[in-house]
């Protein structure tokens, strides 16, 4: 199961409680990708062809990137 989401406090609600993956808008900027990771046990497991226009979950700021998040198993 794969969810768009466009707010951060959803990806512990739904990824860190094993409820699936996450698609979200990032600029793939490092320090945003950092930022997401953190200390976290998941990560960006791929960024998708699919272009979608919205703003980066970590900086805020205009990307068309669309990246799934989840845990690798």
């Amino acid at each position: 199961l794969t969810l768009f989401i466009d707010k951060r406090e959803e990806i512990e609600k739904i990824v860190l409680a094993d409820q699936g993956m996450v698609k979200f808008n990032l600029c793939l900027n490092e320090k945003c990708e950092d930022e997401i990771c953190g200390d976290s046990p998941a990560s960006v497991r791929c960024i998708l062809f699919e272009k979608q226009y919205g703003k980066c979950i970590a900086c805020g700021c205009e990307t068309d990137n669309l990246v799934v998040f989840g845990k690798g198993y």
